[in-house]
């Protein structure tokens, strides 16, 4: 009899679990990555940092299943108490590219990195991210800060 027991509340706690790690389906990881462009490197290899910086933005994605996905929506800000909006965009999981606003989309297998363009001095940027898939259903966010 406990074995039954025990065995039923291992299974219950599994499909909690599960259920729990698919509100941000497929995504295993997101990050943002800010790099100085070449114009900001000093002589020495360096970047050159301050508030006129012009940095590259980059959102890297690895996910874990890539059926059923349509769309990302993305959002960046220059830090979390910024309520500007530096982009907001919903980008197509099939349509990779360089596209005519500075942005750009590119996959290979379960990683994704979408250029969101150049921004000055975006030290401690703050992103959201949501998946849509290809029957209506909506991600949690995923943020990062």
């Amino acid at each position: 009899m406990n074995r039954i027991a025990y065995s039923l509340i291992l299974i219950l706690l599994f499909i909690n679990f599960k259920s729990l790690a698919q509100g941000h389906f497929p995504v295993i990881s997101m990050e943002i990555m800010t790099v100085p462009v070449d114009g900001f490197i000093t002589s020495t290899g360096q970047p050159d940092i301050s508030d006129t910086t012009l940095f590259k933005v980059e959102m890297k994605i690895i996910l874990y299943d890539t059926l059923n996905i349509s769309n990302f929506r993305v959002e960046l800000k220059t830090d979390a108490s910024n309520s500007v909006n530096l982009i907001t965009k919903t980008f197509n999981f099939t349509q990779a590219g360089n596209f005519a606003d500075g942005t750009s989309f590119r996959r290979n297998g379960y990683e994704v990195i979408i250029g969101l363009g150049d921004f000055l001095g975006i030290f401690n940027p703050y992103a959201l991210l949501v998946v849509e898939t290809t029957t209506g259903v909506i991600s949690d966010p995923i943020i990062y800060n």
